[in-house]
């Protein structure tokens, strides 16, 4: 009789410890299932949010500077020695010149855009200079609008700046590259036109006022 109890003891606790061990493996799995669903949400969510990147970003600056409409206009519009002073132009061929039109080939070197492109060029002497470019790999359009206005009135050798610049992209991708690094492009850009105006008609006669903050719209 005893040994009968001692075995029916023995029974009942490799049963209770065999449920014991098939709920917590069941468990274990459930959890584990859970943590894959839940990383794979997570997934699909990102991947279905970046459909809805931005396909362009536009950009707008105002400012004021020592230097007049007229040796700014020369700058900008010297689209031919732009691949000498803009560090990320690498060619920059004029192939149609008139008084208020140019065609030019440019060729851009700017991790992670490396593109080539025709630019339509629009003058109006001294005050516009308007850059379209098109037929490019990254972009389906870039647009750079330079405005230049009388500054100051006791001060001949200053003007204002109104510029505005459009990317229109051809991939959420590239989209999303560009986002990371634009405001580092565009500044780069505009140092390098500042600093060709001072190395060929001197330092400005006032240091650099912003009448608008920039400003970044993505669509």
């Amino acid at each position: 009789m005893v040994l009968s109890n001692s075995c029916s003891r023995f029974f009942l606790r490799n049963h209770v410890f065999s449920i014991l061990q098939s709920f917590s493996i069941n468990r274990l799995t459930k959890d584990v299932y859970s943590r894959c669903y839940v990383n794979q949400v997570q997934n699909r969510s990102f991947f279905k949010g970046s459909s809805r990147l931005p396909q362009s970003i536009e950009y707008s600056k105002k400012q004021m500077v020592g230097f007049s409409p007229e040796q700014m206009f020369d700058v900008v519009s010297d689209i031919e020695n732009y691949c000498n002073f803009i560090p990320f132009c690498t060619k920059s061929i004029v192939t149609t010149r008139t008084s208020d039109y140019m065609n030019a080939s440019l060729v851009i070197g700017y991790p992670p855009i490396h593109d080539s492109y025709t630019a339509n060029i629009t003058l109006v002497k001294p005050n516009v200079v308007n850059v379209e470019c098109i037929d490019g790999k990254f972009f389906t359009q870039m647009l750079s609008l330079w405005r230049f206005s009388p500054g100051i009135k006791t001060e001949d050798q200053s003007c204002i700046i109104d510029f505005q610049m459009t990317m229109k992209f051809k991939s959420a991708l590239q989209s999303r590259l560009t986002t990371l690094f634009f405001e580092k492009f565009t500044g780069q850009m505009e140092s390098a036109f500042m600093k060709e105006v001072d190395k060929r008609y001197g330092p400005a006669t006032m240091k650099p006022k912003k009448l608008l903050r920039e400003s970044f719209m993505k669509d």
